[in-house]
């Protein structure tokens, strides 16, 4: 498991979900012996490529799953919001409701 280390890699392949399949690298610089190991997008950085860019990439990567989640819960809070004792509003509720959105 290379999870958390920065290793160099060849990738030789993608996969069908948009992967690139990966082979390690080993300590003696050849590539180690076993089946290519699939890596999203995020957990590569390209010789050539801007480190800055590439943390930039992650950073506005978990930035959207924090937005997502956070949706997801109020979405989830608000599909199960209890509606049994909820009164509708009245005819004068109403009409005070959007007197006072024309006026704002």
């Amino acid at each position: 498991d290379k999870s958390g280390v920065w290793q160099e890699c060849v990738a030789v392949n993608m996969d069908e979900r948009g992967r690139a399949l990966v082979r390690w690298m080993g300590q003696d610089g050849e590539l180690e012996e076993g089946d290519p190991e699939p890596l999203s997008r995020l957990e590569i950085l390209y010789h050539g490529e801007d480190p800055e860019t590439h943390a930039d990439r992650i950073e506005f990567a978990f930035e959207s799953l924090l937005r997502a989640q956070s949706r997801a819960r109020l979405n989830f809070f608000i599909d199960n919001m209890p509606t049994d004792d909820i009164q509708c509003l009245d005819v004068d509720q109403v009409s005070r409701v959007l007197e006072l959105a024309r006026n704002s």
